[in-house]
């Protein structure tokens, strides 16, 4: 079963409807920039979600969580390349958590990887069929029960972002933090530390850690107890970037998971990728166009062999973001060529009647 596309088109919560009523068995791979992450379903149910991001690892979890020291990480993680296992399984092998509290932290890390989604408006999706992979201390979370989840978490969020506006607020500690009726979580505590002397809360994610949301819910929380307080909201100042990350190109069209893409970004300038000029291997129905936005329908349509990316794309940011998000879906589908120079120019440069010249002939026709 192929399945991809886009989630400015098909959202998360679209993504997870129709695995739920699919049924689906496989791997959902979802990518946004140089993030990653792939979620497992078994007969619709989701069985993990695997990210690249090493906040989201399950134990990072554990330690932001208070339930396993950093120490016992360490450890952990060094069995499991030895024993080439997951790290759940060497938790318990090695004694030092328990089967019921592996499947409660297990289940809550995925619950929070997957309801993540919900805030991603841009990326690209692709789905695997097959059996994902398997484990002694598995969990199968039902799918509808994170539908509902990642929906109140977009409506608690608009009400959040009335407080903490951006992630340039900073904070502090407040005069509360100590106060015992607040009985602040291991989490919320540890936000609190990391907070000192101040900083913007997008470097106090970066401190502690997790899935951004729950860090900003814990946030919220602290304070309107005042065990944080807001010292002021730094301004921002987006810097507009005319760069694709060649990495997220590569591993776009790459759909298998042996295949290792180096984890240093390579960023490519967009005038690079601008001179190339796209042509159709297997064009979409016309219907399928048809039902396209205009803007997104004109920019496939100069698909012809002859025109440059760089006349295709939009000027605005937005929706050159868009038109790059297209060009990676059909590139991932295998429907498209990118061609140094036009059809004409590169068949002129072939000599004789040799194989490439008869398949650029039959690209133009």
């Amino acid at each position: 079963m192929e399945f991809t596309g886009r989630l400015a088109v098909f959202p998360a919560s679209n993504l997870l409807q129709w695995a739920l009523t699919e049924r689906v068995t496989g791997t959902l791979v979802v990518r946004r920039s140089q993030r990653e992450k792939r979620i497992g379903f078994r007969n619709g149910k989701i069985l993990d979600c695997r990210s690249n991001q090493a906040s989201e690892y399950y134990g990072q979890h554990l330690v932001a969580h208070g339930i396993l020291g950093g120490e016992e990480l360490g450890k952990a993680l060094a069995h499991c390349r030895l024993r080439r296992l997951p790290l759940g399984e060497t938790l318990w092998d090695l004694g030092l958590l328990d089967e019921a509290t592996i499947r409660v932290t297990l289940a809550q890390s995925i619950e929070e990887s997957v309801q993540d989604l919900f805030f991603w408006n841009q990326g690209l999706f692709y789905f695997q069929e097959g059996d994902p992979p398997s484990s002694r201390l598995e969990v199968e979370l039902e799918t509808t029960e994170l539908l509902l989840e990642g929906t109140q978490w977009l409506d608690e969020q608009a009400r959040i972002r009335g407080v903490l506006t951006s992630d340039s607020v900073v904070v502090r500690p407040g005069l509360n933090r100590t106060a015992e009726e607040f009985q602040h979580s291991p989490y919320e505590v540890r936000i609190v530390g990391a907070a000192a002397p101040e900083a913007s809360l997008r470097d106090l994610y970066l401190r502690t850690g997790g899935v951004h949301f729950p860090f900003l819910s814990a946030c919220f929380r602290l304070v309107t107890t005042g065990a944080l307080e807001i010292v002021r909201n730094a301004s921002e100042n987006p810097v507009a970037s005319r760069e694709i990350d060649l990495r997220e190109l590569l591993l776009s069209l790459q759909a298998e998971d042996e295949v290792v893409v180096g984890t240093a970004s390579a960023i490519f300038p967009l005038e690079a990728i601008e001179s190339l000029v796209p042509v159709w291997i297997r064009k979409p129905p016309a219907r399928e166009l048809e039902a396209m936005p205009l803007r997104e329908r004109a920019f496939l349509q100069g698909f012809d062999g002859r025109t440059t990316l760089r006349r295709l794309f939009s000027p605005g940011a937005e929706e050159r973001a868009d038109h790059i998000e297209l060009l990676l879906v059909e590139l991932k589908k295998r429907n498209i060529l990118l061609l140094p120079a036009s059809l004409e120019d590169v068949e002129r440069k072939l000599e004789g009647d040799s194989t490439l010249r008869r398949i650029v002939r039959k690209l133009k026709s």
